[in-house]
């Protein structure tokens, strides 16, 4: 009984959960999203039309900003590049006024060196359990370290050698320092392109991807050029829901261990309550939310709810919206998105001890 009368349940629950917060499929390349399977009345805009000449639009607006340091990313070790993710002149936060004031900037290891650096990228496989998942390796090509490193786990549109969004972020993470990895987890459980835009077969394969995630972690964790306590993950779309199920022990496919990533990142994902619940308990480390405002596919209220409960819980967190913007991340978008994510995770995993191996 215990496997079998385990698993029905789980797939119901997760069923409900997926169709209850919004589908994850990706915008414009057809699919049977998660997202047929609710309504939505919000209003979409095409990231294409998008008028991008005031500052406001142009960079997002950060709606809810968190225990982070003060320091600017331009100054902080380890960081480049344009400021637009804090923009001087933020909308009021729409979380409750208790929130807790910032904290100061802890000691920063040297370590992370300030960027840009020239970065190289080449294909690898990575040790996950009993499978070996694909991955894109990109790392500042002077070398150097252990360094950072970081996950980035794409939609369920699936894995592709030049995948628009996430690739832009593995890219601008090794820019600033950080080695990064583009994982096929869904390689965990192979199927054609899409086929986890489906609620049903997502809930069903669940457990496996999550195993073969924090399998992977483990092995990345491993690696001699890998600091083993600086590793943290970004997920769009469904994999923004691998990472967070991941991170708070699995959820409705727990319970297995948790990776520990001493940051994440969440652009345009699937957020169930369970992780907001995490954030609100304080027990969810750094947080960097980007999401569309026009999203369609999945509603901004679940990053929203993340952001209030990591105000309720004291987690150093940024919410960034972006006007106008829907599922899809292409041209300057992109860029503004990729650059918020590294920034972020560089500098929150920068501020974490250096770890010790075995």
């Amino acid at each position: 009984m215990g496997r079998a009368s385990w698993r029905l349940p789980a797939l119901t629950t997760v069923v409900a959960l997926l169709a209850g917060c919004g589908g994850s499929g990706e915008a414009g390349t057809g699919g049977t999203e998660l997202a047929g399977m609710v309504s939505s009345s919000a209003t979409s805009t095409s990231p294409a039309t998008v008028a991008t000449t005031s500052t406001a639009s142009a960079t997002g607006t950060v709606l809810a900003r968190g225990t982070v340091p003060a320091t600017s990313a331009a100054s902080a070790p380890g960081m480049s590049g344009p400021t637009t993710t804090a923009p001087t002149t933020a909308a009021p936060p729409t979380t409750p006024a208790t929130a807790t004031p910032p904290t100061a900037a802890a000691a920063v290891d040297t370590t992370v060196v300030p960027g840009p650096f020239e970065v190289a990228c080449s294909p690898v496989s990575l040790p996950a359990g009993a499978v070996t998942l694909p991955a894109e390796r990109c790392e500042p090509s002077e070398g150097g370290g252990p360094r950072p490193a970081v996950l980035v786990l794409n939609g369920c549109g699936g894995y592709e050698p030049d995948a628009g969004i996430t690739t832009a972020i593995t890219r601008r993470l090794a820019e600033v320092g950080v080695i990064a990895l583009r994982l096929d987890y869904l390689a965990a459980k192979p199927a054609p392109p899409f086929t986890y835009c489906d609620a049903v077969t997502t809930a069903a394969a669940g457990p496996d991807l999550l195993r073969a995630l924090v399998a992977a972690t483990a092995s990345l964790r491993a690696d001699p050029t890998v600091d083993p306590a600086r590793i943290g993950a970004v997920g769009y779309s469904l994999g923004g829901l691998a990472v967070g199920f991941a991170q708070i022990g699995g959820g409705p496919f727990g319970p297995l261990d948790s990776p520990g990533f001493g940051a994440i990142g969440l652009l345009s994902a699937i957020i169930p309550s369970q992780i907001a619940d995490e954030a609100r308990a304080g027990k969810m480390p750094p947080l960097m939310i980007v999401h569309g405002a026009d999203d369609q596919a999945i509603s901004p209220r679940g990053a929203e709810a993340l952001a209030a409960g990591a105000v309720a819980g004291g987690v150093p967190h940024e919410l960034q919206v972006m006007p106008g913007q829907g599922h899809a991340w292409t041209g300057e978008r992109a860029h503004q998105a990729a650059d918020a994510l590294a920034t972020f995770l560089a500098r929150h995993l920068a501020e974490l001890h250096v770890g010790q191996r075995d």
